[in-house]
């Protein structure tokens, strides 16, 4: 799309988005507030004598949002001026789809995604909900009593129809989103036995299952993200010892490279005239499990995982 990050169409790109923060004040979620807030809820919902857990999210959720569309129900009504309006609408007509990659999408995609929220939450506002939370187009939702999964779904996809494919927007190019149904997960109190249900979020995998009458939970990293974690390492291990590659033998960039990719990295950023501290890295993805470490309430491939993923990589 750009031939280089200083390109006049890059430029563009971020200044539009810029634009579009502003006027729409958005606030971006925050991975590791969100899984800290879910850990701190489930402590408190396996001593609940009934409680329904459903995760869900959209299919090629980025590729599937028509900016086109988004620009017209949701973002010129709050452009403060024309000029920025008429430069916002000739985009989206040109880039018709909110792809992944460009500096616009994150908003464009975050802007709807905040009315489903409210849709949703609007029409589950008396069925007993205690914690909503959606990172990019990954949602969790726990309530205090039974819901039926079928009634659920109906609730979601009227939201969707709702806030995705209003019909009295008429523009060319429509949303195709839709939600991933291989992903959706559901676990109610009343369903639970001595077989473990699981539920993911965010590369976290929650283990539910019923011992001696009680709920237990088990926390640990999905198999998907512990295997890409792994083939990482391999990537790294296979630059020093392949004779073809130009990291051959080079010591102290595998010494350097790993302690990277383990590590917890911290680091400013600015947004606006505010300073925002951001953290990145492996510790930093699934800091939480740190205090689980042994005892019986982490899964033990993922204890093993955190314990000996480079010595098995050298292996």
């Amino acid at each position: 799309m750009f031939s280089d990050d200083f390109s006049p169409e890059s430029i563009l790109c971020q200044s539009i988005k810029q634009i579009i923060d502003r006027a729409h004040r958005v606030k971006y979620p925050n991975r590791n507030k969100s899984v800290r807030a879910l850990f701190d809820v489930l402590r408190a919902t396996k001593q609940m004598s009934d409680f329904t857990i459903i995760k869900f999210d959209f299919k090629d959720y980025f590729n599937s949002i028509s900016a086109e569309y988004v620009f017209e129900k949701y973002l010129k009504s709050n452009l403060p001026e024309r000029s920025s309006a008429e430069l916002i609408k000739n985009y989206t007509n040109q880039t018709k789809y909110a792809y992944a990659g460009l500096s616009t999408s994150n908003v464009i995609c975050e802007i709807i995604a905040k009315h489903f929220d409210e849709v949703v939450k609007q029409k589950l506002s008396d069925k007993g909900v205690i914690f909503y939370e959606r990172y990019i187009d990954d949602s969790v939702i726990i309530f205090n009593e039974h819901i039926d999964e079928q009634q659920f779904k109906n609730i979601i996809n009227e939201a969707l129809k709702e806030v995705f494919h209003d019909r009295r927007i008429a523009v060319t190019i429509k949303c195709r989103t839709q939600f991933n149904e291989g992903k959706f997960c559901y676990i109610s109190r009343r369903i639970l036995s001595n077989i473990p249900m699981h539920v993911n979020y965010l590369g976290y995998e929650f283990t539910f299952c019923l011992k001696k009458g009680k709920c237990r939970v088990v926390y640990g990293i999905t198999q998907e993200k512990r295997n890409k974690n792994n083939a990482r390492i391999d990537e790294i291990i296979k630059a020093y010892i392949d004779p073809s590659s130009h990291d051959y033998n080079n010591l102290e960039l595998l010494r350097h490279r790993i302690s990277a990719f383990c590590s917890r990295s911290v680091y400013r950023n600015k947004k606006y005239k505010s300073n925002v501290w951001k953290a990145k890295g492996l510790i930093s993805n699934y800091g939480e499990l740190r205090f689980l470490l042994g005892s019986d309430l982490i899964d033990p491939d993922t204890e093993t995982f955190l314990k000996n993923m480079v010595e098995d990589g050298f292996t």
